[in-house]
């Protein structure tokens, strides 16, 4: 494994190779944290699970509050996406397997990108993404902090980044998954971007499990924390049907 930290619009992106020679999907990684911090469970750890599973991977640590708002955090994924196209070849990596993958506030930055890459370039296009009990909605079921630390008050960018109105046809294949008793960030999150996704007949798969609390990332000993002070077996088996989801996506 070859390991690399590239600095992008004052983000950090630090990137695990494969140099076995052989050309790779890539995923980048936004950890979650409300846009208050960068959750290192939701980072490196999945990393190196999707990396034994044959992807390359870039875990993003993203400018938060109070120092940066909205849309620097978009700018820099949409530039470390570009970045990752524009060094394809020198990375192992397929310019055109390239999927974002973010938790929580992690994935709201990454379905942003999903909904508003065309203002940024073809390079920053994404060929899918991933999201894990994702910030969606500004409306009923938000998460409040995401939103004021993203927005900071300002009403008009909030409704712009409320996503499940934002979806259109440039939007990549998504996977969503969810856990149920989630109190953080309710399910209906997912269910609100399911729907605005079925409308605009964008290929999608939603995956929901009845057991585990919010920031649950890959349900392992590794990763256990104060809501999830337990291993679940139940949630750990997503990372597989993720895996299995992109293969027949690229295949």
């Amino acid at each position: 494994m070859r390991t690399e930290t590239v600095e992008i619009y004052g983000a950090k992106l630090e990137l695990f190779i494969h140099d076995d020679g052989k050309t790779c999907p890539m995923i980048v990684i936004c950890p979650g944290g409300g846009y208050e911090h960068v959750s290192l469970r939701e980072g490196k750890p999945v990393a190196m699970c999707f990396f034994s599973k044959g992807y390359n991977c870039s875990v993003l640590t993203y400018t938060c509050a109070p120092f940066e708002r909205f849309p620097t955090q978009l700018i820099q994924l949409a530039n470390s996406v570009k970045h990752i196209r524009i060094n394809a070849e020198s990375l192992n990596t397929d310019p055109d397997k390239i999927c974002t993958m973010g938790f929580s506030a992690g994935g709201h930055l990454t379905a942003c990108l999903g909904c508003f890459w065309p203002e940024y370039g073809i390079n920053a296009q994404v060929n899918a993404q991933i999201l894990c009990y994702p910030v969606i909605t500004a409306g009923k079921f938000a998460h409040k902090g995401s939103f004021e630390n993203l927005c900071e008050g300002n009403e008009d960018l909030m409704k712009m980044v409320s996503l499940e109105k934002m979806v259109r046809p440039c939007v990549p294949p998504t996977f969503i998954w969810h856990t149920k008793p989630d109190k953080s960030v309710p399910v209906e999150n997912t269910l609100l971007f399911d729907k605005a996704l079925t409308k605009e007949k964008i290929p999608h798969q939603v995956l929901l499990f009845e057991t585990g609390e919010h920031g649950i990332s890959l349900a392992t000993e590794e990763v256990v924390h104060e809501a999830n002070p337990e291993p679940n077996k139940e949630v750990q088996v997503w990372p597989d049907k993720a895996d299995a989801w992109l293969k027949k996506l690229w295949k």
